[in-house]
């Protein structure tokens, strides 16, 4: 990505300050864009796997996958449950309040429980 953005940058080499800073804002911006679409369309994908009945484990989920499981109960209407390994405190305790709010079926079990 990196690379790519700086053979785009290089129609901008030579050209005032100004301008080479709105080409750079405007190269990122449409890179963020096509990110935050790709993201977008992980969810859904995600959003479309979860059926009721299931039982799913995360842990540390990010913000996406977390949105992906609130989108799935919300908006879908799905019913599933979620076994959250608990690795980091702090970490855990957002998850569990943020998938807490959404009234998904939750269990917290200690991630060094499953292997000893």
């Amino acid at each position: 990505m990196i690379k790519a953005f700086e053979t785009e940058m290089e129609a901008h080499y030579g050209e005032d300050l100004q301008k080479t800073k709105n080409g750079a804002i405007r190269i990122l911006q449409e890179k963020h864009d096509l990110l935050r679409s790709k993201v977008e369309q992980v969810i859904e994908h995600g959003v479309n796997l979860v059926e009721d009945g299931d039982t799913i484990v995360v842990h540390t989920a990010s913000s996406d996958v977390t949105n992906m499981l609130v989108r799935a109960k919300d908006a879908l209407k799905k019913n599933f449950k979620l076994i959250i390994l608990k690795q980091d405190f702090v970490n855990t305790k957002l998850l569990v309040r943020t998938l807490s709010k959404a009234k998904i079926d939750l269990l917290v079990v200690p991630e060094y429980s499953l292997s000893h």
